[in-house]
């Protein structure tokens, strides 16, 4: 079943930088990444698909239903968002996750272990780093009934133990039925992780996966210190260019 329709979206800032006519859906059960250069749009397109920024033309339609007609209550049971740069509180850790709803005991239990949150249960959210914050706010919304997760960056900030702990918890989520969208600045860790890939270029968006998704990848990342490895599906520093 399809969640997410984007008909013809456009969209631009006061300067030159313009989305035209982005087309694309979303299925239920599935993770989407979405890569693209620093300043490609990324964040744009998440705060666009929940009304933070309004299109200058085109439709967004949640579970068939129109965005700009939803108010934030009505949306915010479709979709659980996480954007990095979270604000610190007073409340702890327990009380922050206890207030996305949802009290199932395996389910507390899961995501408590998979983003590694028992230790953190009785601080408070200033006292926590960046990264410990992120996991918090990741917790907070698989707790939450929003069949849709939309993630700005969610493997920022942490250490490569915690990013496992993140991405098996994407793949737990879409077991389950959720839908996942997220944006990343790493394509060979979550390359086996993700459904699809959305890339996002030139203004421009485009899906691809398997085989062109490594040709998509060399031609979106290309610079003159990395070189692309075909077999590996990632990217290496040129030693010999400094």
């Amino acid at each position: 079943m399809e969640v997410l329709r984007v008909i013809h979206l456009n969209f631009a800032y006061s300067g030159d930088k313009r989305w035209e006519d982005l087309n694309f859906g979303l299925e239920e059960g599935k993770i989407y990444a979405l890569l693209g250069r620093n300043g490609s749009g990324k964040s744009t397109v998440l705060r666009l698909l929940t009304g933070i920024l309004r299109p200058q033309g085109g439709e967004i339609l949640w579970m068939g239903k129109r965005l700009d007609r939803m108010t934030p209550g009505e949306l915010s049971r479709y979709v659980a968002t996480v954007w990095t740069g979270m604000p610190a509180g007073e409340m702890k850790v327990s009380e922050i996750l206890k207030t996305a709803g949802n009290f199932s005991s395996a389910l507390w239990s899961r995501v408590s272990e998979e983003l590694a949150l028992e230790p953190l249960m009785q601080r408070s959210v200033a006292s926590l780093s960046d990264g410990e914050r992120q996991r918090v706010m990741l917790g907070r919304a698989r707790l939450t009934d929003a069949p849709v997760l939309l993630l700005d960056e969610p493997l920022a900030h942490l250490d490569l133990p915690n990013k496992a702990g993140v991405l098996a918890w994407l793949q737990s989520a879409a077991s389950e039925g959720k839908t996942v969208l997220f944006s990343t600045h790493e394509p060979a860790l979550v390359r086996d992780v993700a459904d699809a890939f959305f890339l996002l270029d030139k203004g421009k968006l485009s899906m691809a996966t398997g085989r062109e998704l490594l040709e998509s990848l060399q031609r979106l990342f290309r610079h003159k210190f990395l070189t692309f490895d075909k077999e590996c599906g990632y990217f290496k520093i040129k030693r010999d260019e400094y």
